[in-house]
């Protein structure tokens, strides 16, 4: 039985029924206000995890992961500890969190509720979408962290990662790879940029706000001041095919 975004507890918080909207590009958004706390939690979800890899795109979905929170052409997550910008806006730099499951992504922090706090997200999060720069030695310098994190958190042995694998050994794939180290220190720039320019587009994301928000329809104005550009990525429309994708799927997300 599928299940709507609000009622998907681990990414809706249960409280009022959200308000929601949808931009001209395709971009969505959930807003759900509550007293219960003086802080703002936004969660900014892509429709795309490991089950949309093909064959030469093993891992690219956390990979990308990684990629994108450090690759913004003017917020990310290295400016953390040492930028004026995070520290006037007083955001805590442990506050963000990031995972990769099988069929999303999602890109969370939690921030006190004051305008250059929001705004500093936001600007985040347009990054995200819309000013990446793949810089080779970005990519370069995430291998070895991503690597870390695989034998350190055990991601060899995540419900998400062991799903996938069964999945692809049950399609026949040849896409596994024998010495995970190895692919990694030689993922090549181009699928990478190819996953991305497939799936990091506004109308395959969706962006939730829950906490103390305050005025609706001034939040609603700098959601579509921020996030109303169309995608610049060469790529045609994915829209029937994701819709068609989350419609066969446990639950959805828009």
């Amino acid at each position: 039985m599928q299940k709507d975004l609000k009622d998907n507890k681990e990414i809706m918080p249960e409280d009022h029924l959200p308000i929601n909207g949808v931009l001209k590009n395709g971009f969505s958004y959930y807003l759900k206000p509550t007293c219960k706390t003086d802080q703002i939690e936004l969660n900014l979800i892509v429709k795309a995890g490991s089950n949309q890899e093909k064959e030469n795109q093993f891992a690219m979905a956390h990979f990308m992961e990684h990629m994108v929170l450090k690759a913004g052409k003017h917020i990310n997550l290295k400016m953390r500890y040492e930028s004026d910008i995070f520290r006037e806006a007083k955001i805590n730099p442990k506050s963000f969190t990031a995972k990769t499951e099988l069929s999303y992504t999602s890109f969370k922090v939690t921030i006190p509720n004051n305008p250059k706090a929001l705004s500093a997200i936001f600007l985040f999060y347009s990054d995200i979408l819309y000013d990446l720069e793949f810089k080779q030695e970005y990519i370069n310098s995430e291998r070895s962290p991503f690597i870390d994190e695989h034998d350190r958190k055990g991601s060899g042995t995540s419900t998400a990662y062991l799903d996938d694998i069964v999945e692809r050994k049950l399609k026949g794939s040849s896409s596994i790879p024998e010495d995970f180290n190895e692919y990694i220190w030689n993922i090549d720039r181009e699928p990478l940029i190819d996953f991305y320019n497939e799936w990091y587009l506004p109308e395959n994301t969706s962006l939730i706000i829950t906490g103390n928000i305050g005025d609706i329809s001034q939040l609603e104005t700098k959601i579509k001041h921020r996030f109303s550009r169309d995608s610049e990525n060469n790529i045609t429309s994915k829209t029937d095919e994701i819709k068609n994708f989350y419609a066969s799927s446990p639950f959805l997300l828009y």
